[in-house]
């Protein structure tokens, strides 16, 4: 009945049901990719490198402050990866777990910067793939430093300005050191 309504109405009534309906579909989408996490995994997924497929269900969000967070994924081949957002601005991004086997500690790389938005960030990070090591420091300072664990390692970041060199150690859970190195941004 609908459809014989349609058929026999004036061509510019036509066009206005096609348009509404078009309209409706396009709401239905905008309302689906809403949610600021699928937004982040798109933005992820489509504007930077990676060599596989990253596996959406992986992604996890650490809230730094207001406007910037940390995200962690995982892509098909197992890789991990990290980016720091404001909004939905990408900072800054890498891998740990591509091509680094065997390292007991995986860095994530030291930035700072300013913002398109006029914030000045600091970013340094580490994956820990040494199961000895529970805790860690920088430059014998440890208040700054988070800890997370994500898809089966513990990983560490500081948001706090750290220099070019920055000593690190590991520690055992007795409070022993098991890992000494001193990390240089530019190697």
């Amino acid at each position: 009945m609908i459809k014989k309504a349609i058929a026999s109405s004036s061509p510019a009534l036509r066009v206005m049901v096609a348009f509404s309906i078009s309209l409706l579909l396009v709401a239905m989408l905008i309302a689906k990719f809403k949610g600021k996490e699928v937004n982040t995994f798109m933005i992820m997924d489509t504007r930077t490198a990676h060599n596989f497929p990253f596996v959406e269900e992986t992604m996890e969000t650490i809230d730094i402050n207001e406007t910037i967070t940390l995200n962690f994924i995982t892509d098909e081949s197992g890789g991990i990866y990290y980016y720091l957002f404001e909004d939905k601005e990408i900072l800054t991004y890498g891998s740990y777990k591509e091509n680094n086997e065997g390292e007991e500690i995986i860095f994530g790389g030291l930035i700072s910067g300013t913002s398109l938005q006029g914030t000045d960030y600091h970013f340094f990070s580490g994956l820990i793939d040494d199961k000895e090591i529970k805790e860690v420091s920088l430059n014998d300072q440890t208040n700054s430093i988070k800890h997370y664990h994500y898809n089966g390692y513990p990983l560490f970041y500081t948001t706090e300005l750290v220099e070019e060199f920055v000593m690190i150690k590991g520690f055992s859970s007795e409070n022993e050191i098991v890992y000494e190195k001193v990390y240089n941004r530019s190697e």
